[in-house]
């Protein structure tokens, strides 16, 4: 018999969606009185009894909630886990419809520390990391969650790889798409997938990285972030992992902050 998740409480769709934004605004109008490392021990949060565990635990698991300035800044949500972090998004420019709400699905594997300083440094973002203290059973679930994955996957190059490559034919020597720009900086591997798997059209309003982080909590037995079939954005996400914060007993342990 399937097992049905249960849906966890949310707020009004637009004010979630927006909310990345206005919360990057309240960080960076707080970095103007005060410096970075009093902002980030103001929101940073350790659980007491777990921060050793977590230091301790092999995946060292954690949600990254990403803030930023600009037209699509509804927030941008990644997975890491071991020494890797697993975005999905539009990274093919080229396929972009309706100035990027609609493209091909990628899923980019990185690095963890060196895409964790690209995001940062580069891209001038703010990041918000929820950790989560996973025991030896739930890590297995995660790992072949993401070894599923791999069945719907083709591997794709962003244009800066395919020039070095000379597979490209072009007179241009600088890309600036965003594969490219993270490619050239990050040991990063790209994939795009096959038909027939759900990601493989990204719509922002749905099938995007929120969705993807949706997928793995429901391995882990958590709570649908928002109803299945409706709106989910990094905004749900937001108050979906704050609120697993605040519960004594749920597998959110702590909340880092990564900024300049």
């Amino acid at each position: 018999m399937k097992k049905w998740r249960r849906i966890s409480k949310y707020l009004p769709i637009w004010i979630e969606m927006f909310f990345p934004k206005t919360l990057f605004h309240m960080i960076k109008e707080q970095l103007l009185i005060d410096d970075a490392n009093t902002v980030r021990e103001e929101h940073t949060y350790m659980r007491p009894e777990a921060s050793a565990a977590y230091e301790a635990s092999a995946s060292k698991a954690e949600v990254l909630l990403h803030l930023f300035e600009g037209f699509t800044a509804f927030g941008h949500m990644d997975f890491a886990f071991d020494d890797r972090v697993i975005s999905y998004g539009c990274y093919d420019s080229s396929a972009n419809r309706l100035f990027g709400c609609i493209s091909d699905g990628v899923l980019a594997v990185s690095d963890r520390k060196p895409y964790l300083n690209y995001c940062i440094q580069q891209e001038k973002k703010v990041l918000i990391g929820y950790q989560l203290l996973l025991t030896p059973e739930q890590e297995t679930a995660v790992r072949d969650r993401l070894a599923e994955f791999q069945s719907a996957l083709i591997p794709w190059d962003s244009d800066a790889l395919l020039w070095r490559r000379g597979k490209l034919k072009t007179r241009r020597k600088k890309f600036n798409d965003p594969a490219s720009l993270l490619q050239e900086q990050v040991d990063v591997r790209f994939f795009k997938f096959r038909r027939g798997s759900k990601f493989k059209t990204y719509f922002v309003l749905n099938t995007n990285c929120a969705m993807l982080v949706d997928e793995i909590m429901g391995v882990l037995g958590e709570d649908c972030i928002t109803p299945p079939g409706s709106i989910i954005t990094p905004g749900a996400c937001y108050r979906y992992f704050e609120g697993l914060l605040r519960m004594p007993e749920s597998m959110v342990v702590g909340r880092r902050i990564y900024l300049q």
